[in-house]
């Protein structure tokens, strides 16, 4: 009897070894089901507690435990966490995330698990670090307050900075540094591109090798350079140098207050400061080669005066085109409009009255104009009559007919040999004739 008790006893104990098992349950779902004691309310005990440990031990687990958990306490060397015996590797690995929790000095920041230390500065506070770093210093990774790296050592110096990127440098509070080797040390800087550097403040700089010195200033392009306060430099080698100057094109330079120089190569006039000089451009065109030939096309100065290049005839083909100064005073005679003569009047003329001008003539421009209100004290006017004689160097080339005023008109005829000739009218109704608007050419 005692025989066939103990072997129904063996028989259960074996089946139970092989069947599933549940704590708080009576319907287990697995091998070992365990549940709370009340799901909705569970109590301070409701769980598992894995051995717990201060250091891992001396002699290092096998295959056969490949798997194991345990949890350090944090109270010897292994940082607090838990960790499984990874038999491959044959190393204790932590069971966490992709980035580290650490207190460099700065407060708790984050970077990627399994960076080497050596190769990064004190983590900032709150900083998170997703660099790579295979240089060993202590300038790289995310060093300022809430800063932010990314790429391959980047190097994050401000605070609320941020950087992507290879070897990027985002130094400035609040600074934003993208692209390869691109420098944002400025306040609220931001550097894009390749080689592009922003230290000034609230400055912005993108392309290749620009630069972006001065508080408020923008470099685009390629080798721009913005040095002056709330200065723009656009395309190939430029460079604005004044206060509010901008640049465009390539190898252009503006230097005065507020200059905008376009093209190429200009000569860059000017200062380099914030006064307003009225004798300093506001305006280039450069048409230069390279930095030793420079030239301007045109030059416009802040008082108005526009100045351009010396030229011959032969380059005006434009019939509206503008010339300058120079070639004016170099192809053009200038004559002064001459104060007029009284005409010596042959008798029996005489001139209207004194309200009236008088008969007379003047040249300029090589034209001879007649002028005044004259009459003839004879009731009838022959024709033929000889009003005047014109010296010499007021006479014309050949016989001209011209048209005096008067109701009607009358015909006056101008001789080679200078006489001014009453030629037709009614000089019996109207006893007056005007000679204004007579003129000939002297050639």
């Amino acid at each position: 009897m005692k025989a066939l008790l103990f072997f129904v006893l063996a028989f259960f104990c074996l089946h139970f070894t092989y069947a599933q098992v549940g704590i708080n349950t009576t319907n287990p779902n697995a091998l070992l089901d365990i549940s709370a004691s009340n799901t909705n309310s569970p109590s301070n005990t409701d769980g598992i507690l894995i051995p717990k440990v201060d250091n891992f031990p001396v002699v290092v687990p096998t295959a056969n435990q490949n798997g194991m958990i345990v949890f350090v306490t944090g109270n010897g060397s292994p940082e607090q966490g838990f960790y499984f015996w990874d038999y491959p590797a044959a190393t204790w690995t932590k069971i966490d995330g992709e980035l580290k929790k650490l207190d460099e000095g700065n407060g708790y920041g984050w970077r990627l698990k399994n960076s080497n230390p050596t190769n990064y500065g004190n983590i900032g506070f709150n900083a998170i670090d997703l660099s790579y770093s295979a240089t060993a210093g202590t300038t790289n990774g995310a060093l300022g307050l809430s800063a932010f790296g990314a790429g391959f050592e980047t190097r994050v110096d401000g605070d609320y900075a941020t950087a992507f990127g290879y070897r990027t440098q985002a130094s400035g509070n609040r600074s934003v540094a993208i692209g390869n080797v691109v420098v944002a040390s400025g306040y609220t800087a931001v550097a894009l591109g390749n080689s592009a550097t922003s230290s000034g403040y609230v400055s912005f700089s993108t392309g290749q090798l620009t630069n972006a010195s001065g508080s408020i200033a923008t470099a685009m392009g390629d080798g721009t350079t913005a040095s002056g306060t709330r200065s723009t430099a656009m395309g190939y080698n430029t460079q604005s140098q004044g206060y509010a100057t901008t640049t465009l094109g390539e190898g252009t330079i503006a230097k005065s207050l507020a200059c905008l120089s376009i093209g190429a190569y200009n000569l860059g006039l000017g200062g380099t400061g914030s006064i307003y000089i009225d004798t300093e451009p506001i305006f280039e065109v450069g048409n230069g080669t390279d930095s030793s030939n420079r030239n301007n096309a045109l030059t416009i100065l802040k008082n108005g005066t526009i100045t351009a290049p010396s030229f011959d005839i032969a380059e005006i083909t434009d019939s509206k085109a503008l010339i300058t100064k120079e070639f004016a005073d170099a192809n053009y005679t200038v004559e002064t409009v001459e104060t007029p003569t009284n005409a010596t009047l042959n008798s029996g003329w005489t001139n209207y009255s004194a309200t009236y001008e008088s008969a007379g003539y003047y040249k300029h421009n090589n034209r001879v104009y007649l002028r005044g209100l004259l009459r003839n004290t004879n009731p009838i006017v022959g024709s033929g009559t000889v009003i005047f004689t014109l010296p010499s160097g007021y006479r014309p080339s050949k016989r001209k007919i011209c048209t005096a005023m008067q109701n009607g008109g009358i015909r006056v005829d101008i001789d080679t040999n200078g006489q001014v000739i009453y030629q037709a009218g009614d000089s019996v109704l109207y006893d007056f004739f005007s000679l204004e608007g007579i003129s000939f050419d002297l050639f």
